[in-house]
């Protein structure tokens, strides 16, 4: 009986070994596409690196929406983009809000082949 339940144990072990190997390898290929290694920074541990992971996601999408706005400037020049820094118009229903996402949807698809995750 003893054999048994060792046997049981041994393969439940080696289970969460491998699932503890495929999270690992996903949770590093997240951390390396948000906070990817510098040359010469020093080594950290994958746990480290996770947990500075959302400071980096903050510094990402500011790159991006400085390039989303740079493109619609360049489309517009003279339009004055300061209010949109506001967030949504306060008069923008919650259906036109989604109206527009709907609408914006194929222009992101197009725009994420050439929108780049670093500071131009």
């Amino acid at each position: 009986m003893a054999m048994v339940a060792c046997r049981d144990h041994g393969r439940t072990i080696m289970k969460l070994r491998g699932e503890l190997q495929e999270l690992t390898d996903a949770a590093q290929d997240v951390v390396n596409a948000i906070a990817p290694l510098e040359d010469n920074a020093e080594p950290r541990s994958l746990v480290e690196r996770l947990k500075t992971a959302p400071g980096k996601v903050v510094g990402l999408c500011k790159v991006v929406c400085k390039q989303v706005l740079t493109v619609v400037k360049s489309y517009y020049p003279r339009a004055d983009l300061t209010a949109a820094g506001d967030g949504v118009a306060r008069n923008c229903t919650e259906d036109a809000y989604a109206q527009y996402l709907e609408e914006v949807e194929p222009i992101a698809s197009k725009m994420s082949e050439f929108v780049s995750l670093e500071e131009p």
